[in-house]
């Protein structure tokens, strides 16, 4: 079968990949450790390197789509909204003391809201397309979110640095702990499965 083996694509040579996202289109993005963002419209056989005002180094950590030329990208030093993949505006999220937090992890759930990990100021949400944003933290006692996954009930499951897994019932407005049977609380990848399994990668177990 077809996922009995991988093949090689053509790039993009920027550096090492540190995310990739699909949007309904078709379209491939690939974040890089330090060396931009790139586009692929298709299949990945070329690459096209797009004008993201990253600082230099700056690190791209993930990347989430919502319809069709919307586009969220998490990085060390915040996050970008692109509308048409030209246009991009930033979000400097938990910027206290002046310094914007690194967004680790951002996602996108059925109605259209977005939510955004940062790794030192919890969890933060918008329901007008990355307009605004609003800490939703509730319950949390990890500010450090390694990543994030909505459900198809519409629950938000939140990998901690520490702290394990929190599990929002309500959109994000309350969090409560939900870790038994995890052996490791440094938990870093979630996944959830088409029969609505969830998956969790941790650090060191």
């Amino acid at each position: 079968s077809q996922t009995d083996f991988w093949v090689q694509t053509n790039g993009p040579y920027g550096g090492s990949v540190s995310a990739i996202a699909v949007d309904s289109a078709g379209y491939v993005f690939a974040g890089t450790y330090g060396q931009g963002m790139y586009l692929s419209w298709d299949n990945c056989r070329s690459w096209t390197m797009l004008d993201v005002p990253l600082a230099e180094n700056e690190v791209v950590f993930d990347i989430a789509t919502r319809l069709v030329g919307c586009l969220f990208v998490g990085t060390s030093q915040g996050l970008y909204r692109s509308t048409f993949y030209g246009s991009w505006e930033y979000s400097r999220l938990g910027s206290s003391y002046g310094v914007a937090y690194a967004v680790s992890s951002v996602v996108v759930s059925s109605n259209g809201d977005i939510f955004a990990g940062t790794y030192w100021d919890g969890v933060y949400r918008s329901t007008d397309n990355g307009n605004t944003w609003t800490q939703v933290s509730a319950g949390q006692t990890r500010s450090y979110i390694g990543c994030l996954a909505i459900d198809a009930h519409g629950y938000v499951f939140a990998g901690t640095g520490g702290g394990g897994i929190y599990r929002s019932t309500d959109n994000g407005n309350n969090w409560t702990q939900v870790n038994t049977g995890l052996t490791d609380l440094e938990i870093s990848a979630l996944a959830i499965s088409p029969a609505g399994y969830i998956l969790a990668g941790s650090e060191y177990s």
